[in-house]
């Protein structure tokens, strides 16, 4: 008779898959991209550090909805003149599908295409992607349940980016 793994056991696959997933991402944005030479005059794609508890220069605060967030800290990124990448980290005490939600309707209500949600998939976690014009959204919602809060990174990006080198 075939068994059906417990719900642990896919929990703990899923959380294993999404961090696969970020750690490969990282290393997509750090590793590969540094490895490729810059024409004269272009920065290199190395990450500037926000102090702990601030976003990082030209992060635009907007991006935070929750305003009782407890900022994290955060880092930014310029690959060339016209494109980079602002990240910061926050924990929330709202519910994993209230930051979901809210992020999803201000982006729709915005101006914003999302692109891409994953609303109904995993139990712990949530994902929103929008574009607006040259400007891009990455956002992620993991429920952390051993300390009864969510944490939140949020990606602003400016300029086109290749998704296939």
């Amino acid at each position: 008779m075939n068994k059906l793994p417990s719900r642990k056991t896919r929990l703990v696959v899923s959380a294993l898959a999404l961090i696969l997933i970020i750690a490969g991402f990282y290393y997509y944005l750090f590793a590969y991209l540094q490895k490729k030479k810059a024409p004269s005059g272009v920065p290199s794609a190395e990450p500037t550090f926000a102090p702990r508890e601030e976003t990082p220069t030209g992060f635009p605060r907007e991006l935070i909805l929750d305003d009782k967030a407890v900022i994290e800290g955060g880092y930014s990124v310029d690959y060339g003149p016209e494109r980079s990448q602002r990240t910061s980290s926050f924990y929330s005490d709202l519910s994993l599908m209230e930051l979901f939600l809210q992020y999803s309707d201000y982006f729709k209500n915005s101006g914003w295409s999302v692109e891409y949600d994953d609303g109904t998939y995993a139990s712990f976690s949530r994902t929103v992607y929008a574009k607006k014009g040259d400007f891009s959204a990455s956002v992620a919602i993991v429920d952390v349940k051993r300390e009864s809060r969510r944490h939140v990174t949020v990606s602003y990006f400016t300029g086109s980016y290749k998704l296939n080198p």
